[in-house]
């Protein structure tokens, strides 16, 4: 058991070591964000089209989940909302 408890440890210290080790190696770099920027605000004004016309987003649609009520506003024949799993969701 100590034996095996020595050598957790030495791997621990050595992960601690090669981590820091790579951390001070790093090197931050700025100049690629603002070369980024500006590339993409010139293919923007470049593009040789209508720039008045935008595109609009697109919206997210959220799917119903099974269990929520159908989107459709179909009743049972007890006047409850029909679940989406038994409805319009049925086959998915």
């Amino acid at each position: 058991k100590q034996e095996g408890f020595e050598r957790f440890e030495t791997m621990v210290a050595g992960i601690r070591t090669e981590t820091v080790r790579r951390l001070f190696m790093a090197q931050i770099r700025k100049e690629d964000k603002l070369e980024r920027k500006s590339v993409s605000k010139n293919v923007a004004t470049s593009g040789g089209g209508d720039a008045s016309v935008k595109k609009q987003p697109m919206k997210k649609v959220k799917k119903p989940g099974r269990n929520d009520p159908c989107p459709c506003g179909k009743l049972r024949p007890n006047g409850l909302p029909m679940k989406y799993k038994d409805c319009c969701g049925r086959g998915e």
